[in-house]
């Protein structure tokens, strides 16, 4: 059972909605496993409080949370410090709130973990396949992360199929500056000949919405 005293440290995440989030469920979970005096909750609120509620987690000594959509890039103008793979990626899914033991000033430090955490979970399969040809559905923030992940592996190539021309276009502007050999392209979702792929492909990886909550059923 949980158990919560004034020595709790207070974690959590933040986003809009956030019912759907299991994160509570499975931080919580794991904190009670390794017996850690700490709590995992939800702090759902609308984009206008965005700036409130950053400067109140940060005066009320939350240890970090986890941000989701539709924060990951509207929060980088109230951080202090920002890792290099999140600037590259241009987005934040876990910010540390870090503090001077000597003057008690707090400071908010963001990171994004997409990328070692899409590696960490698919590695043995990967290990398995060419780094070839790498096709991804989807041109938001965990496309980005995924593709990012495929070109530190050494994939020849990666497709994006976009449902929206602009961003995708938008996308491979931003690419453009990473450090890597990949070759990347843009395909609209009604010009994808499927059939063509079949051979081509190694590895197809779907980066949409399609399936999470709300439209849990599509």
């Amino acid at each position: 059972m949980l158990k919560i005293d004034a020595q709790t440290q207070i974690v959590g995440i933040v986003g809009w909605p956030l019912q759907h989030s299991f994160s509570p469920s499975m931080q919580n979970a794991a904190f009670a496993h390794v017996g850690l005096n700490w709590v995992y909750l939800a702090f759902p609120f609308p984009p206008h409080y965005l700036e409130e509620a950053i400067r109140g987690l940060r005066a009320l000594g939350v240890r970090g949370f986890n941000v989701t959509a539709p924060y990951k890039q509207a929060i980088f103008r109230y951080l202090d410090e920002v890792s290099e793979v999140a600037k590259v990626l241009g987005a934040v899914n876990t910010v540390m709130v870090r503090e001077d033991p000597a003057n008690g000033k707090r400071w908010l430090y963001g990171d994004n973990t997409d990328v070692e955490g899409f590696l960490e979970a698919t590695s043995s399969y990967l290990e398995q396949v060419p780094h070839e040809h790498a096709v991804i559905l989807g041109t938001g923030g965990a496309a980005r992360a995924v593709a990012y992940a495929l070109c530190k592996i050494g994939f020849r190539a990666v497709s994006f199929v976009a449902r929206h021309l602009e961003r995708g276009q938008t996308l491979l502007k931003e690419i453009e500056r990473w450090d890597f050999r990949t070759i990347f392209d843009l395909i609209l979702f009604q010009d994808v000949n499927w059939l063509a792929w079949a051979e081509d492909v190694s590895l197809l990886i779907n980066a949409t919405p399609l399936g999470t909550w709300p439209e849990v059923n599509v």
